[in-house]
């Protein structure tokens, strides 16, 4: 019996016009937006501070994400009625105390190298600062709602200080739009749902400049905290889907025991970017299918 392959050139060519197109949308893309948190936005809470003034609390809720901790001598995180199946990765002479009805269903890594993750949030922060703003906001204090509209497919907000109480703040965009909202001063919350409309909560970005505590309380929150020189304090929360970054302590607690934490990995990119190696992979497995056409004959 005789195999013997054959070309199939249309087929390759029709691969290689899907490769080059799939690449220029990518390339078309403005790359000076995108603001990636490298190995950073693996976790669902991290604190960068080596000496945080606050510990890690995790209370009244299942947290599904992993969590870093950068404190050392004399620090705590401490869990407490409240299930984390996530991994801990946590700085030498710090220490862990799962309290009554606390459970971690995960792994304590407790002489973790926290630098490579303060490293690529450093180099996150330093990139939010460059971006070009699209509208000033000034400060906010108010009860109701607020909504931000998009602006363009990377629309960058600045707000000096930002109080809101009693409603809805609603992020107004489009598929794959990225929303960066940057506070400089003052983060307070209080009984708000954060409602994402068009894009995806994951491409939705807090980065809060200031040093006085963030606070939320009593909502449900959407999106990714980045606050490197404060503590995030997020009490009662009724539902949770995103990350946090904090640099001088947190604490979470839900409004009741199974309040779900879930983590949501922060991606600023369009989604065609991360199609691309996919549909190209796709489209060359069966170019190769079609390339080797089996032709079977008798010998």
């Amino acid at each position: 019996m005789e195999i013997r392959a054959t070309g199939c050139g249309k087929v390759g060519n029709f691969a290689r016009c899907i490769i080059v197109l799939c690449s220029l949308l990518a390339f078309n893309a403005p790359a000076g937006l995108i603001v990636d948190l490298g190995l950073a936005k693996d976790f669902m809470f991290l604190d960068i501070g080596s000496d945080p003034s606050r510990d890690a609390l995790l209370a009244r809720g299942r947290f599904g994400g992993e969590i870093g901790w950068s404190g050392g001598t004399g620090t705590k995180i401490k869990l407490r009625k409240g299930v984390l199946s996530g991994d801990i990765y946590r700085a030498a002479d710090s220490t862990l105390k799962i309290k009554k009805g606390g459970e971690h269903l995960g792994t304590d890594h407790p002489a973790a190298d926290m630098s490579r993750f303060i490293a690529d949030v450093d180099a996150a922060v330093a990139r939010f600062g460059t971006l070009n703003q699209d509208m000033d906001l000034g400060s906010i204090h108010q009860s109701g709602g607020l909504t931000i509209d998009r602006t363009d497919e990377y629309t960058v907000v600045d707000v000096d200080s930002f109080s809101l109480f009693n409603g809805t703040l609603t992020l107004n965009g489009q598929v794959d739009d990225v929303f960066y909202i940057r506070i400089s001063n003052a983060f307070d919350l209080f009984n708000v749902d954060v409602n994402v409309v068009g894009t995806d909560p994951s491409r939705v970005f807090f980065i809060y400049g200031g040093t006085n505590d963030l606070t939320y309380g009593k909502g449900y929150f959407l999106g990714n905290i980045i606050a490197p020189n404060a503590a995030v304090l997020l009490s009662d929360i009724e539902g949770f889907s995103g990350s946090v970054i904090s640099g001088d302590g947190f604490s979470v607690t839900g409004k009741h025991k199974d309040t779900a934490f879930d983590h949501t990995v922060a991606i600023p990119e369009p989604a065609v970017l991360s199609m691309v190696g996919l549909f190209a992979g796709g489209v060359l497995f069966l170019r190769r299918i079609f390339w080797n056409k089996v032709v079977k004959s008798n010998a």
